[in-house]
């Protein structure tokens, strides 16, 4: 019933608050646990409690994970650095807890984990060629998560590159306009709109979706024809790639979403206005 649920989100960002005022939206008591204390004012008004991370101990991350028959993951790490303890360490936390009554755990990864597939395709059962620490830490955090056993019922969602209010791409390409990036501009892009990732969580929870989906949407162009585009489209200065210096986006490939299309859910934003 709708009236029992109650979710707890660890990091409530800019994706985990997203996710939080939609559930509340729909009745359901949220609980989230952030990074500072100076975020706290910032959920008050739709969580019903808030915790700083610093407050957490075994115990009562044990008793906050019984209260709460949802459990949301969207972790950030604030530098390349924190990635160890932002996100693997956080999954091991559960390995710690017994609780009594069914869970399901929805994680957000990346599609990082994929790496360098000189272009082709990928879907969920494609081999994870992420080289970077960075990803080698985030393909670690995804076993930890999918070892968990009965009552955990797991999902996780593989995001590509996230855009959305407060992150158009009218944004993106106001602060590129006129510079010079490392690269040729021929690797494939994969993103997705922040409502598809709000959606695909909802979706997740009401159909009890088990397992690995990617969340990208339908348009794949190369990262320097859509620079180009947006450039031209919001009448900013056109981008242009130095292939002598060392890429930002390092390999290509092109993130499939046909396993969550064939689950049912249905994209928002397929393409990218």
């Amino acid at each position: 019933m709708k009236g029992e649920e109650r979710a707890l989100i660890l990091g409530c960002g800019y994706v985990g608050q997203a996710v939080g005022r939609s559930l509340k939206n729909a009745g359901i008591p949220i609980t989230a646990v952030v990074r500072t204390q100076a975020r706290i004012r910032d959920l008050e008004g739709f969580c019903q409690k808030v915790y700083c991370s610093s407050e957490i101990n075994p115990a009562l991350f044990g008793t906050l994970v019984e209260e709460n028959n949802l459990v949301i993951v969207t972790v950030a790490p604030k530098t390349r650095d924190d990635y160890f303890t932002t996100y693997l360490e956080t999954a091991e936390l559960f390995h710690k807890c017994s609780p009594s009554q069914p869970k399901h755990l929805i994680y957000t990864s990346s599609t990082s984990v994929y790496g360098d597939q000189g272009g082709k395709w990928v879907d969920e059962a494609s081999p994870l060629l992420g080289s970077s620490e960075q990803a080698k830490i985030l393909i670690q955090t995804e076993g930890v998560y999918s070892a968990l056993k009965a009552p955990w019922k797991v999902t996780l969602l593989r995001l590509a590159e996230i855009y959305g209010p407060g992150r158009t791409l009218e944004q993106k390409i106001a602060k590129m306009g006129g510079a010079t990036l490392a690269g040729s501009g021929t690797a494939y892009t994969n993103m997705v709109d922040l409502s598809d990732i709000v959606g695909a969580i909802l979706y997740a929870k009401e159909h009890g979706l088990e397992g690995i989906y990617n969340l990208a949407d339908d348009d794949h162009q190369t990262r320097a024809h859509l620079y180009q585009k947006l450039a031209k489209q919001y009448g900013y200065p056109e981008v242009f790639f130095d292939q002598k210096e060392e890429r930002l986006f390092r390999g290509s490939k092109r993130v499939s979403n046909r396993k969550i299309k064939s689950a049912g859910y249905t994209l928002q934003m397929p393409k990218r206005n």
